[in-house]
């Protein structure tokens, strides 16, 4: 299957291009408990980032009281279908807020928790669509009577879940309980390390940090939102170095976490090559040592959720991060049961190569005759290989 995407004249060259891309073909195994992740025979290994769906499977009828429901929500489950048979991407990674919990009172005990069957469900739709997948959690995720432990828990033996509570010969996981220096709990959980391998070598890496949720709890209005923390960059640094000596050469990367560096305003604003529409920010209310690593140890992409109609990708000016792709998705919110009309949602294509390449575009579930292929604005940044191969 091929498809034809437009890339408009504002980020790269000049008037539009009509460029063919070769689907992946998916390298799979059949150890779904421990599978390895592969570029495909062409070199390429496809991402789907899907963030702040807020699901949870109930509908309130009051302050103590909600029904459960036996699915996710419907424009959910159907733009997921949607998306995953058009895009077949090699892993998907929900960045956060993947629950939005209404009532306490229904998340009190764990096995009947709307909150871990929400999680569950996840999983079950995952599994059923045989679909390798990671997350990390968010704000809203933190929110819920239950504990990232037990969320966690709830989904870690899930064939085609890469993640869990403990490392495994394939992927590493950090956690990290602690509490703020207001005394709040500040646990951070689903911080992975995940390799992808090229002709049985780790030829890039994948990384997830839970970026917590606020400072101070029960979150007042307007509450700043918390950072990734030193801890959780000494981990992405060792890792980084550990895969380096591991294969003798530096292992390019990308990051996913849930809520953007407090630097992502002025680096957008300052950025030379820019796409997407910015309709706010709410970043971290401190910076992270983190963005200061990010060049020296390999990462090519970092890449966020949290600022629902946000959809912004941009490589910034700044020598030092010149070399790096940053970017806030969109959400993709089934909204209610109830509703009658799709709402608009997205999620964020990445393709990558051995080489530390990649090409990303947003996907977007309105389709016009400007739009056939779901891309938002055939709006697309590409660097290295992919680039080339725009041009040549």
């Amino acid at each position: 299957m091929r498809s034809i995407f437009k890339f408009f004249s504002t980020i790269i060259t000049c008037g539009a291009v009509i460029v063919t891309f070769s689907a992946c073909v998916r390298q799979t195994t059949t150890d779904y408990l421990n599978p390895v992740l592969e570029f495909n025979t062409d070199g390429e290994f496809t991402i789907l980032q899907i963030t702040d769906t807020h699901e949870w499977m109930g509908v309130e009828n009051g302050t103590f009281s909600a029904t459960k429901m036996d699915t996710l929500k419907p424009f959910l489950l159907t733009y997921m279908d949607s998306v995953l048979d058009q895009i077949n991407p090699d892993l998907v990674v929900l960045t956060g807020d993947n629950i939005f919990p209404l009532s306490a009172f229904n998340d009190i005990l764990p096995d009947t928790a709307i909150s871990v069957l929400t999680y569950k469900a996840f999983a079950e739709y995952f599994k059923r669509k045989k679909q390798y997948w990671t997350m990390t959690f968010g704000n809203h995720d933190a929110e819920s009577i239950q504990t990232k432990q037990t969320l966690l828990t709830a989904i870690d033996n899930y064939d085609f879940f890469l993640g869990g509570r403990k490392s495994t010969d394939y992927y590493k996981t950090l956690e990290i309980s602690r509490y703020d220096e207001n005394g709040y709990n500040d646990d951070r959980l689903a911080n992975f390390s995940i390799p992808v391998y090229n002709n049985n070598e780790i030829a890039y890496n994948i990384f997830l940090l839970d970026s917590g949720s606020y400072s101070g709890f029960p979150a007042p209005a307007g509450a700043p939102y918390r950072y990734i923390l030193d801890q959780q960059t000494e981990w992405y640094i060792s890792e980084t170095q550990r895969l380096n000596l591991s294969t003798e050469k530096i292992i390019s990367s990308i990051i996913f976490t849930h809520i953007p560096l407090l630097e992502f305003n002025h680096l957008y604003s300052n950025a030379e090559i820019r796409i997407g529409t910015l309709n706010g920010l709410s970043p971290s209310d401190k910076s992270s040592s983190i963005l200061n690593a990010l060049t020296a140890n390999g990462t090519k992409g970092f890449f966020t959720g949290h600022d629902h109609d946000t959809s912004i990708t941009f490589i910034p000016a700044e020598p030092q991060y010149s070399s790096i792709v940053f970017g806030v998705t969109p959400h993709a919110d089934g909204i209610s049961y109830s509703e009658l009309t799709s709402p608009l949602m997205r999620s964020r294509v990445i393709k990558i190569n051995p080489n530390g390449d990649l090409m990303t575009y947003i996907h977007t579930n309105e389709i016009s005759d400007s739009n056939p292929d779901n891309v938002e604005n055939g709006e697309f940044i590409m660097t290295g290989d992919f680039y080339e191969y725009l041009v040549a």
